[in-house]
């Protein structure tokens, strides 16, 4: 009885870990994500609060902006909105939790296909930790590119087991359940990849052109084995070179199912760019500024992979960080993360021909998914940061707890201590990149929040204000306040970027225009092509927000015109 008790506690263990990382990841962004809330960030809030109104997937009302948003964070949020329509917190609260049980679920499938599961539970509890810059606001806290995440270890995992189930069947043959299965599979991987492509082109080269290479590596190992190669020198039949053993081997099978799946997803990257483009306005990456291979830009995007496990490296969001802090200290760890990886690679190539085939397939992927990335990134002239890396996050944790789960140990207790020291480096740098949000958090302003308030308790709706500002204080007001993205407060142009297509029509009646002050109230008011305007005025003022109420929006559009004819 005390053995059985034994052994069930020892397989909780893992699950517990996993439950302490969740509900830290819930509490912090629950507790700490509003202050930290971008004008990014609100604008999904504000276009998944529009489609849960308008029962749409795609609106026709909304400037889209780097992609359309299907397989994307706004159907989660969407979700949020569904149990919390009037607290966009909460909603985005709960659309949190439903990625972090989608992410570690996604990648205990993934893990599971070619590992054990204690260990891809414990793998998958890293993913609820903020341990790089990227990662911590970019899947964490906002979501972005949770979805891409999902991607990469469902993929991957349908792909295994796949190979996986076929073996049998190639062997022994199979019955027609086993032909049902396989085709499951194959139409899963299509719908995930057609979902992906037919919102954006990004993870047709991050994800399925490096699947497809992996593909091919693997067939060509297979076919370039040192036993093939004697058994051609002795004129001999090597295994799978025959026609018949050859379209029975899984390397065939698999490459065939990924072109099948590659066709899907090829079917929605023309959708998107031959139908969706041109009805849903938003900014294509289809079409991108290619140049001759710079060496530099692809050492820069490699090395680009390292901010991704926590080294507090000078980008574009964050300043130097002094190494000789708690912050750098801990931020160093990172490297030790990214160097472990590096180490991995080798000593698995080292073992290849000892690992099961599913952890093959993640090695040969990795190394392709590191040499078809970087080097699209080395020929583009836009560009590149460690947020380009992310989707590739769930082929390097398995990198390491492949090694960590097969390495020859020389001390019976090595593999549980190499797995601590990994488990440290995680943490460390977690903690690092939260003791650094006050510096890297450049884009929210929790500041704003009386502002917004006071325009709520006053009976404002209809006002302007620039992008940083704009979204995030409809957001903060939980949509009672119709905002309007101007390119410019001194013009009050509408930006065609993120926001309702009908704010082309500006709002006639009271309206506001809320300004984030950077200089005196005087010198502000000078600036404005509607400054002079008598019925503008100052209704509120609180040295971090100015706004200017109107109590007809044409006097100010007015003024607008006539200075600019004037000019």
């Amino acid at each position: 009885m005390k053995d059985k008790l034994k052994f069930d506690i020892k397989e909780i263990i893992p699950w517990i870990v996993l439950g302490v990382a969740f509900l830290f990841a819930t509490v912090y962004v629950a507790r700490c994500g509003l202050d930290l809330l971008d004008s990014d960030q609100a604008a999904e809030l504000i276009l998944a609060e529009m489609q849960n109104h308008e029962h749409s997937i795609l609106s026709s009302d909304w400037y889209y902006g780097s992609s359309l948003r299907i397989f994307e964070v706004t159907a989660f949020l969407r979700v949020g909105f569904l149990l919390s329509p009037h607290n966009w917190h909460v909603a985005r609260v709960i659309g949190q939790v439903v990625i972090f049980i989608c992410m570690t679920a996604s990648y205990i499938f993934f893990g599971t296909s070619f590992g054990s599961r204690k260990a891809s539970v414990y793998t998958a509890a890293v993913l609820m930790l903020p341990f790089g810059y990227w990662y911590h606001f970019h899947v964490l806290l906002f979501g972005f590119y949770a979805p891409y995440i999902m991607t990469t270890a469902l993929g991957l995992g349908i792909v295994i087991r796949f190979i996986k189930f076929l073996v049998p069947v190639l062997k022994n043959g199979g019955d027609k359940n086993s032909y049902i299965m396989l085709g499951i599979l194959t139409g899963a991987s299509g719908l995930l990849s057609f979902l992906n492509t037919v919102g954006s082109v990004r993870m047709l080269m991050n994800f399925y052109v490096p699947l497809l290479t992996t593909a091919v590596c693997l067939l060509l190992i297979r076919i370039l084995r040192p036993e093939n190669k004697k058994a051609r020198a002795e004129k001999k039949e090597p295994e799978y070179i025959s026609a018949g053993a050859f379209l029975r081997c899984p390397e065939i099978a698999a490459l065939g199912m990924i072109v099948v799946t590659l066709i899907f997803a090829m079917a929605g990257y023309m959708i998107n760019s031959r139908v969706l483009e041109k009805k849903y306005p938003y900014e294509s990456q289809t079409v991108q500024s290619w140049i001759v291979l710079n060496l530099n830009n692809l050492l820069t995007a490699w090395s680009s992979l390292v901010e991704d496990f926590g080294y507090p490296v000078d980008n574009i969001n964050m300043n130097n960080v002094d190494l000789f802090t708690p912050e750098g200290i801990l931020g160093a760890l990172g490297l030790v993360t990214a160097g472990f990886i590096v180490f991995s690679l080798y000593r698995l190539i080292k073992r290849f021909k000892t690992l099961n085939y599913g952890q093959r397939v993640v090695v040969v992927f990795f190394i392709n998914m590191l040499m078809v990335v970087g080097v699209t990134f080395g020929f583009l002239s836009t560009q590149t940061n460690g947020s380009y890396w992310l989707p590739c996050i769930p082929a390097a944790l398995a990198v390491i707890q492949i090694e960590i789960e097969t390495e020859n140990f020389i001390v019976s207790f090595g593999r549980k201590m190499l797995g601590v020291v990994i488990a440290v480096c995680f943490i460390a740098t977690s903690i690092s990149q939260i003791k650094l949000t006050p510096v890297s958090m450049f884009r929210a302003d929790p500041d704003i929040r009386p502002a917004v308030q006071w325009l709520v308790d006053n009976g404002y709706q209809d006002g302007f204000a620039e992008f940083w500002v704009s979204d995030l204080a409809a957001a903060v007001s939980n949509g009672q306040l119709e905002m309007y993205t101007v390119t410019d407060r001194n013009n009050l142009d509408i930006y065609q970027w993120l926001q309702k297509k009908s704010h082309d029509d500006r709002p006639e009646g009271r309206v506001f225009v809320l300004i984030k002050q950077s200089m005196s109230v005087d010198d502000q008011i000078e600036e404005l092509h509607y400054g002079q305007v008598p019925e503008l005025e100052i209704v509120y003022d609180d040295d971090k927000y100015l706004v200017l109420s109107c109590d007809d929006g044409r006097m100010l559009y007015d003024a607008i015109d006539n200075y600019e004819g004037e000019e």
